[in-house]
């Protein structure tokens, strides 16, 4: 059986994704993420119109919801839950409204077209994170 060089070493920095500090790297990471996600909703609605002349301008079905009083967009929280767990939350008591639709009204979507939007770069922010964790990881027994 053949051995790998510097295998144990590359172990050792494999464990250290899982340290205390590793979980409190990518955490970290996440929150930012939140963060992004709420920023990019918070954009899209300001940004797809608002009132003109004190008269709102609903916007087209499937659209992000242009903004009429700004609470919407006000009202939109990152928020840590506990370990790798963050919550994209809008306090405004209408929101699931007008993200999936109702009866009467069709839906404006923001928070998933935000997510999307903000994939990738949360993607980068936890490898970025993963990576730091490994790289500085050094301690603990050898498996060899």
């Amino acid at each position: 059986m053949a051995k790998i060089i510097g295998g144990a070493a590359y172990v050792q920095r494999l464990r250290g994704a899982t340290t205390p500090a590793a979980k409190v790297e990518i955490d970290k990471a996440l929150l930012e993420g939140g963060f992004e996600v709420a920023k990019t909703a918070k954009r899209l609605i300001i940004e797809g119109g608002s009132s003109s002349g004190g008269v709102h301008v609903p916007s087209r079905p499937g659209s992000p919801p242009n903004s009429d009083t700004g609470y919407l967009a006000a009202n939109i929280r990152a928020e840590p839950q506990g370990s790798g767990i963050v919550y994209i939350t809008s306090y405004a008591n209408y929101s699931a409204h007008l993200e999936f639709g109702g009866i009467y009204l069709a839906s404006r979507p923001f928070m998933l077209p935000a997510l999307t939007l903000s994939k990738t770069k949360i993607v980068a922010l936890v490898r970025a994170a993963r990576f730091r964790a490994i790289s500085r990881y050094r301690g603990g027994p050898s498996p060899d």
